[in-house]
């Protein structure tokens, strides 16, 4: 069981954001509470009766006043070539999966509709009438946990959100969101909605964790001690952002908690995984997972496309330190955060406290002021 921390220290690193700091504190519990109260009312896009297109007052409208949702001056932005915008990462997707365990365990799974053509081959045969035991996060997607049937064994359903996509538990009698629907999971007493606008996300079946996951490690498993951590970095030669990433060493990550996990832990993006010492390997170690810990407890970042399974945004963007933050002062010393793309992703970082160790130029594009290093040839 994860941790999830002191409820005053997310309230006090949310500070001035009264509105948003009472929501996170207020919500810390929600992803483990009942969904039903929370999603019948039409403030989160469902009713009974009337339209059921999305297109006004519905879940693209709910979560946080039209006040925050404005970005803020020089945030947001990515350099050509860059990711198209944050994905569900691992607070996101462990939200969605405690939101609809309560919700989902113990029902039987009655129908599985596919109502995209387009969405990725699924093979859905021998599904139906199993006993959904748990619903857990596996990685990046959220695992429904079927248990066995008539000469079937126990399987996962895994769904994978990728860049839009959400998982909605609609109570029997409601009328669910109209738009983007890609499939529908029917079970007892309401159904699962599959919404994805982009069309990124897929559903598969698997006969174990492992076989989802590969070789890679969750980082919050408690298997991962600081001595493993060290022994999985020292066996690589990569720049320790960009191995952060790698979904087949250390499996959740992208670009907003790396680099605010290597803020919080002092660390260089362009550090070498193989010449970290035994401190800087203990200070990543506990970073990965306070800044992880604290992101769940807020229900995950919200910019423009992540909602729960209530239809809500999440909250920590406004604990963000570093990621979306370029030429602000830096919180911790003042100088100008700065960011660049590594292997077409980009890395938010403070060079004054987190010094790049290399002197040599390196080979990515880098953009920031101060520096000269960061300055384009």
């Amino acid at each position: 069981m994860v941790d999830m921390g002191d409820d005053a220290e997310v309230a006090d690193r949310l500070g001035g954001h009264r509105r948003v700091a009472l929501r996170a504190v207020g919500r810390q519990h929600a992803p483990c509470a009942p969904i039903l109260p929370v999603i019948r009312g039409r403030s989160r896009g469902f009713s009974q009766e009337g339209p059921a297109d999305g297109r006004r007052g519905g879940i693209a409208r709910s979560g946080l006043g039209a006040d925050y949702r404005r970005r803020p001056p020089g945030r947001h932005r990515d350099a050509p070539g860059a990711e198209a915008g944050p994905v569900p990462e691992l607070p996101e997707v462990e939200t969605v999966a405690r939101q609809l365990a309560p919700a989902l365990t113990g029902r039987v799974l009655r129908e599985v509709r596919i109502l995209d053509p387009r969405l990725r081959p699924f093979d859905s045969r021998g599904l139906c009438g199993r006993t959904i035991e748990a619903v857990r996060r596996v990685g990046k997607q959220v695992g429904l946990y079927l248990g066995p049937s008539a000469g079937r064994r126990p399987e996962i359903l895994a769904v994978h959100l990728r860049m839009t996509g959400r998982l909605l538990f609609v109570p029997a009698g409601v009328r669910g969101p109209a738009r983007h629907r890609r499939a529908v999971l029917r079970v007892d007493g309401g159904r699962v909605v599959f919404c994805d606008p982009r069309r990124f996300g897929t559903l598969r079946r698997a006969a174990s964790e492992r076989e989802i996951l590969g070789p890679a490690v969750d980082p919050l498993d408690r298997a991962l001690t600081s001595r493993r951590l060290a022994a999985l970095l020292a066996a690589s030669h990569q720049q320790v952002k960009v191995w952060l990433l790698r979904q087949d060493r250390l499996v959740g990550l992208g670009n907003i908690y790396a680099s605010e996990i290597l803020f919080e832990a002092r660390i260089s993006p362009f550090a070498r995984t193989d010449a970290l010492d035994a401190a800087a390997v203990r200070r990543l170690h506990r970073a990965l997972r306070a800044v992880l810990r604290r992101a769940i407890r807020c229900c995950g970042t919200t910019f423009s496309d992540f909602q729960d399974a209530h239809g809500m945004t999440g909250s920590y963007q406004a604990l963000l330190r570093v990621y979306g933050r370029e030429g602000e002062p830096c919180p911790r010393c003042g100088g100008a955060i700065a960011r660049v793309v590594q292997q077409q992703r980009s890395t938010f970082y403070c060079p004054a406290c987190t010094p790049d160790p290399g002197r040599h130029r390196h080979p990515d594009k880098r953009r920031a002021g101060g520096d000269p290093r960061l300055r384009k040839p």
